[in-house]
Formats: C-alpha cells, structure tokens, sequence
C-alpha cells in the first residue's frame, strides 16, 4: 500500500514537472510567435508610411 502511494505522489510530482516544462515552451514559442507578428505588422506600417511619402512627394511636383 505505501509504495502504491509513493508511486501515485512520484507520478504526480512528475506529471507536475512535466507539465510546467511544457507551459514554459509554450510561452516561449508564443512570445516568439507575438515578436514575429510584431516585427511583420511594423514592417508593414513602415511600408505604408513610405509609400504615403512616396505620394506625397509627387503631389507636390
């Protein structure tokens, strides 16, 4: 009975690592996956911005 419950406490402790272990990837793979989404989103204001001066400089000519 004592080992059945050492047993269930070890897969428990365990289960527990195991699954902090998995959140922490999550986490990281979702800030990776935010930063990218950032970076793209900025490099397409940018572009705009761009093209909008772009415009703006020929109106004037």
């Amino acid at each position: 009975m004592a080992e059945d419950e050492h047993s269930n406490i070890f897969r428990h402790r365990y289960g527990i690592e195991v699954l902090n272990d998995l959140q922490e990837v999550f986490l990281m793979y979702l800030k990776e996956a935010i930063h990218e989404d950032d970076m793209e989103y900025q490099k397409e204001q940018e572009e705009k911005e761009n093209k909008n001066q772009h415009q703006i400089s020929y109106s004037f000519r």
